[in-house]
């Protein structure tokens, strides 16, 4: 397993990672991000999309939990499963298993936590666990486990 920490003074830095991230993902990636509310999550999702070309506004997918931005050779898959956390293990299955291996796809999974039931046949992942640093900073561990 390969570790790299980041130490992110602002939020654009977090291009810094999506720039290292992206030549290494393969056909059917899945990233799960971890942190509290308001660490970055989302803005890493924004930076990963437009690392891999895609234009249109990448926001939260909070209340659908799942949004789908295609590209021609490529799908991202952003998962927010903040809503799961007190939903039922039946709830939580989110279904991606339909798409892992049948085509070109990347998932990001924000807060994976409330999904782990669904989330464990997506295994080797890699993790990124993010978190408040001192002042405005905030520490990123990317690890991964392919």
């Amino acid at each position: 397993m390969k570790k790299k920490e980041y130490l992110i003074k602002k939020v654009e830095d977090l291009s810094n990672i999506t720039k290292d991230l992206v030549p290494t993902l393969k056909k059917n990636e899945v990233i799960l991000v971890s942190g509290p509310l308001g660490v970055g999550k989302t803005y890493l999702a924004k930076e990963l999309g437009k690392a891999l070309g895609i234009s249109q506004i990448i926001n939260s997918p909070t209340f659908n939990l799942v949004k789908l931005y295609q590209l021609d050779d490529l799908n991202f898959y952003h998962v927010d499963c903040y809503r799961l956390e007190e939903a039922s293990e039946e709830s939580k299955n989110l279904n991606l298993d339909e798409f892992i291996g049948k085509e070109n796809n990347v998932f990001l999974v924000e807060w994976p936590e409330f999904a782990q039931s669904s989330l464990k046949k997506f295994s080797p992942a890699i993790k990124i666990e993010m978190s408040f640093g001192d002042g405005k900073e905030r520490k990123v561990l990317v690890k991964d486990e392919r």
